[in-house]
């Protein structure tokens, strides 16, 4: 998922059940102040039921990235899913 044009804090995160072990929000929070961004990025626990609504409002204000189990349900809601994405029934 990435955002389109917003000013002010843009807002990441990885989405998943589990996600507290994540990695992701020290990596990312490390690089976007190497980088001097405006940036934000948390690890959500969320429910597949969860996810279609987390997903739009995250792609309205920056984006994110998913982790099991909800890569299969990630894909099902792409427009044009790449052709590997389709074979592996997975994305990010």
């Amino acid at each position: 998922m990435s955002g389109a044009s917003h000013r002010g804090t843009r807002h990441f995160a990885v989405l998943g059940d589990p996600v507290a072990q994540s990695l992701s929000p020290l990596m990312h929070q490390a690089a976007y102040a190497a980088c001097g961004l405006d940036a934000s990025y948390h690890a959500i626990r969320c429910s597949a039921a969860e996810l279609p609504d987390l997903m739009r409002r995250l792609s309205e204000t920056g984006g994110g990235n998913v982790t099991r189990p909800h890569k299969s349900a990630a894909l099902a809601m792409l427009d044009r899913p790449t052709l590997l994405a389709g074979r592996l029934d997975a994305c990010n």
